[in-house]
């Protein structure tokens, strides 16, 4: 999944198990800010997530259960906790991902 290479140290033990050297993995921090075209990004991270992996497969599965207007209400309750966490009127959040570099000789 999206945090299965999250722990550097299991990365850099993958990397060499596979045959890599000189693995180097350096901290890399950048803004995810979903405000376009002066919105507050609420529509963009929400269908970023619904069409994802995961989101379409939680569409799957929920929206026959709750029905139409259950699955708008639960939309619409994403939508007010996106909204609950904005950043100066956005959707912004520090993404964290890590920079590898390795030699495979």
């Amino acid at each position: 999944g999206p945090m299965g290479l999250a722990d550097a140290g299991r990365t850099r033990r993958i990397l060499v198990e596979a045959g890599w050297s000189d693995v180097t993995i350096e901290p890399v921090d950048g803004m995810c800010d979903f405000c376009l075209d002066g919105g507050d990004g609420v529509e963009e991270r929400l269908a970023m997530v619904l069409n994802g992996t995961v989101g379409q497969a939680i569409g799957a599965e929920l929206e026959p259960r709750l029905g139409a207007s259950g699955w708008q209400t639960a939309l619409d309750d994403a939508r007010d906790e996106l909204r609950a966490r904005m950043v100066d009127g956005g959707v912004r959040f520090v993404s964290h991902a890590w920079l590898v570099t390795a030699a495979n000789l």
